[in-house]
């Protein structure tokens, strides 16, 4: 039985722009549910120079029609170390499932250290 479109993506109605809109309240953390995108302007030009995104396919479709932009290619086989360099995340989860894991001290309830988001600990420099 195959599916239609409909059925697949689900929409919710948003009374501020008088719009069915993508129903992102039910997205996915997990890492193989991200897609990855080229982007563009509406006039053409590069978003950030070059800058990917990532998230899941309704969260790229969602923020491109938000900020007047279009998907120009989605990639595979991107490197996980290149996503943390240049690529921007505009998933709607709980957290960005391409961070830098760091060593935590559940104790203290906070990071054994003051890391950057390419997790380096600044304080031990």
């Amino acid at each position: 039985m195959v599916k239609r479109s409909e059925e697949i993506m689900k929409s919710i109605y948003n009374p501020e722009t008088n719009r069915y809109e993508p129903d992102l309240s039910n997205t996915s953390n997990c890492i193989t549910h991200q897609e990855i995108a080229r982007v563009l302007h509406a006039d053409g030009s590069e978003y950030k120079m070059g800058t990917l995104v990532y998230g899941t396919y309704e969260e790229i479709e969602a923020w491109c029609e938000k900020n007047d932009m279009w998907v120009d290619k989605y990639m595979d086989h991107v490197n996980p170390s290149t996503l943390y360099n240049i690529g921007e995340w505009v998933g709607t989860g709980l957290s960005d499932p391409f961070a830098v894991s760091v060593p935590f001290d559940y104790r203290e309830s906070r990071t054994k250290g003051n890391f950057n988001t390419r997790g380096v600990n600044q304080d031990k420099w």
